[in-house]
């Protein structure tokens, strides 16, 4: 079974972000495992046992990804690095 989600509103540290263009996630529930698992945005892959922990497992994935690459300074960071930086900041936005 597939389904997605789309995160349009993050909070990192008490600070509210909106995503523009939203963020999205494919899901997946393999019946077989009794897992779900996501993918999409940033290259985020994720598995969690239920839905509402798998919301969870993301939200703490991208409020981990910003306050690791989005605030870091460039010349701190690899290429490959920067350039997560640069769609997380052009991608999310403070309100």
């Amino acid at each position: 079974m597939r389904s997605s989600i789309e995160v349009s509103d993050i909070s990192v540290n008490g600070v509210a972000y909106r995503a523009d263009p939203p963020l999205r996630f494919c899901v997946r529930y393999d019946a077989d495992d009794e897992l779900h698992d996501l993918n999409g945005d940033f290259g985020i892959s994720l598995w969690a046992d239920s839905r509402s922990d798998l919301l969870r497992e993301l939200h703490a994935t991208l409020s981990m990804l910003w306050m690791e690459y989005a605030t870091e300074r460039p010349d701190r960071l690899s290429g490959a690095a920067r350039h997560l930086r640069t769609e997380l900041r052009q991608r999310l936005r403070a309100v």
